[in-house]
């Protein structure tokens, strides 16, 4: 057996991957479940520890983690150790429309931090409540038969978030979000959702500066205090990712992929994507196509 996996649609999948599972080492089938293009993950470890690499960074993911990966995040590379057990949820970009962060109230502050910091370790009793939240999620998943599943799972999911936002609501002794928002926060959250939905086509940080009615430099200023990186390295992390997502798909010609990310010709999509991977989109389709 290699993961119990229930899922409802292209919507909402859930992975149990346990101590029986006989995973140790590079797990390919784990690297698949957590390459996620539009997709959101949230996962956590109840027993056991594996690595990986999330934007670059080399995380270790140990008992009590809980681990939010946002649309667009790089992550690979996974080693599993001896004893790992833990759960992932994969919601697509329809359900994360669908259940708009501002209903989970979840702090600000914290969506925000997630960009840069992925992983946070829970206690024993903030892990617990997630957890039974998770199973609660997971049991409507795995009902073949249930008149009302559509909405049992979309309130499972709100439960799973309110229990998510009290951890970090109560960590930041935040009693009231609104009173606590910054400026900064806000903005930075309208990038970020403007990247989600003009990032493939946008290049330019321009386009968003003059959306959010600020200048280029203050808002690669604003990022790169929030989260280390200017605007420019979050808007090309956003086109390869789209691009590796269609390259990975060989039924797209790559002067197709070019154009949907318009860019001029297949030349300057090529060259773009060497700068920034160091390999040629065409190397990148022959070691990762999903044929």
């Amino acid at each position: 057996m290699s993961g119990r996996i229930y899922q409802y649609k292209d919507h909402l999948r859930f992975m149990h991957y346990g101590q029986w599972d006989k995973l140790l080492g590079n797990n390919k089938e784990i690297e698949k479940n957590f390459r996620h293009g539009r997709d959101q993950i949230i996962s956590l470890v109840l027993n056991g520890s594996m690595e990986i690499n999330i934007n670059g960074k080399h995380k270790l993911l140990k008992k009590n983690s809980l681990v939010e990966i946002h649309p667009y995040c790089t992550v690979d590379s996974p080693v599993i150790h001896k004893g790992l057990e833990i759960y992932s949820f994969i919601l697509s970009e329809f359900l994360i429309r669908d259940l708009s962060p501002q209903n989970f109230h979840i702090p600000l502050s914290h969506l925000v931090d997630i960009s840069n910091n992925p992983v946070t370790i829970l206690s024993d009793e903030e892990a617990d409540r997630i957890k039974n939240s998770m199973e609660r999620v997971a049991y409507y998943l795995k009902q073949e038969f249930y008149p009302f599943k559509w909405d049992a799972l979309r309130n499972t999911l709100y439960n799973l978030f309110m229990e998510i936002g009290t951890v970090f609501t109560l960590r930041l002794g935040e009693k009231n979000e609104n009173s606590t928002k910054d400026r900064k926060d806000e903005l930075l959250m309208e990038f970020f959702k403007l990247l989600g939905e003009k990032g493939h086509r946008e290049h330019n940080p321009s386009f968003y500066a003059n959306a959010l009615c600020i200048s280029p430099q203050y808002l690669s200023l604003i990022l790169k205090k929030k989260t280390n990186l200017p605007a420019s390295k979050w808007i090309s992390t956003r086109i390869i990712l789209e691009a590796q997502t269609k390259l990975r798909q060989p039924g797209i010609p790559i002067n197709t992929i070019a154009d949907d990310l318009n860019f001029s010709d297949q030349s300057s999509f090529g060259k773009f994507y060497k700068k920034h991977t160091g390999i040629s989109p065409r190397e990148y389709r022959y070691k990762h196509a999903d044929f």
